[in-house]
């Protein structure tokens, strides 16, 4: 069928003739095999059948026959002089039509005949569309050119995304390194003056002690809030031993924080070497989902899952990480899910994966990412 997406008919490319033999011999016999349309309609032109290739013409087996629809209202003209229907309107007066239309980027050779029942008497239209083999081909390799493109353009993301998450990975780590190295050492300078203090025999107030005891107290209470920031932005464990025992230490600090929440952590599979990116961002979405089961579940139990899963004959296969908590879950007919879990999915899609959060089966949140390994 005949009209572009815009509605606007391609009237100049459709040419109305009375079919000579020869001609109609050359249109169904094409050099390739180009898809055929073969369609029917009643004296009404109304559907009564259409077979085929159905999807060239962005339609579904049996969808035009259900609907009971006409050549005017697939067409979404009332012109009896619009090509298509003209054609057929011949038909019914007994002569046969040949005409050119394009329809969805495509060029079709069309055909129209009358249609007559066992006394001769006309009850309807066949219709003939044969898209023809060059525009097929066109068209085929417009497509692929289309799906390079986006994969091109896939790729070229999921790079740029990579080199956003290093900058700032190697920025968190610089943050880490100065509040360490600066704020660290400036704190343990104010401890030593006020145990200096607190341990001076004479000359020392009952009041300037305490107060001395007192900061001793501040400074290692900020002094070890600073060290779990260090190692929240800059897990030290993660390059010296690798993944499983910065997600252990993670759970562990993480436990003493929360000792409300249940917490079990379990590793199936071969899952070292995976990767520097992949490793970060398995670290960075088991902390975000932590921090989340924290701040906002409710939950009374966390379960960390990491496996490696085999996908057809790939050596390497996919990693599966899940969390699942028995919170309160998600609202998920919310079309913003905060920042946390945009960053999540980005990381994961950067490395070539997929975040999906789901309702767990005993209620709460399922934080699934299934990653590629190279």
């Amino acid at each position: 069928m005949f009209n572009g997406a815009d509605g606007q008919y391609s009237d100049n490319v459709i040419k109305l003739a009375r079919p000579k033999a020869k001609e109609r011999r050359s249109l169904l016999i094409p050099a390739e095999k180009p898809q055929t349309i073969v369609w029917s309609t009643d004296r009404n032109l109304k559907f009564t059948s259409c077979s085929g290739d159905l999807t060239v013409l962005g339609l579904r087996p049996g969808e035009i026959e259900q609907a009971e629809i006409d050549l005017y209202d697939y067409f979404h003209t009332a012109s009896n002089e619009f090509f298509p229907i003209e054609a057929h309107l011949l038909s019914l007066q007994g002569e046969s039509s040949i005409y050119n239309a394009e329809w969805m980027e495509r060029h079709f050779h069309c055909q129209t005949h009358p249609q007559r029942d066992g006394a001769g008497n006309i009850i309807g239209v066949t219709g003939v569309a044969v898209m023809a083999a060059a525009r097929q081909a066109t068209v085929e390799a417009e497509r692929k050119q289309r799906d390079e493109n986006a994969r091109e353009m896939l790729l070229l993301n999921q790079n740029l995304t990579l080199r956003l998450f290093s900058a700032q990975e190697t920025e968190r780590q610089r943050i880490a390194q100065d509040l360490h190295d600066t704020l660290g050492q400036t704190l343990t300078g104010i401890q030593l003056y006020a145990q200096a203090i607190i341990t001076q025999p004479k000359g020392v107030t009952k009041a300037a002690r305490s107060a001395a005891e007192a900061i001793a107290k501040c400074g290692q209470e900020v002094h070890h809030k600073i060290r779990t920031l260090t190692h929240s932005l800059n897990p030290p464990l993660l390059n010296e031993l690798g993944l499983l025992e910065s997600l252990r230490d993670l759970a562990t600090n993480w436990k003493l924080l929360h000792p409300g929440i249940e917490y079990s952590l379990d590793f199936h599979g071969d899952l070292y070497e995976l990767g520097q990116f992949v490793d970060i961002t398995i670290y960075r979405v088991v902390q975000e989902s932590l921090t989340n089961v924290a701040r906002h579940s409710g939950a009374s139990r966390v379960n960390v899952e990491l496996r490696q899963m085999t996908s057809g004959h790939s050596p390497s296969g996919t990693i599966l990480l899940a969390i699942e908590d028995n919170g309160r879950g998600m609202d998920f007919t919310c079309d913003s899910k905060g920042v946390g879990v945009s960053g999540m999915k980005g990381r994961v899609m950067a490395v070539g994966g997929v975040l999906e959060l789901n309702r767990a089966a005993g209620g709460g949140l399922r934080v699934e990412a299934w990653i590629p390994v190279l």
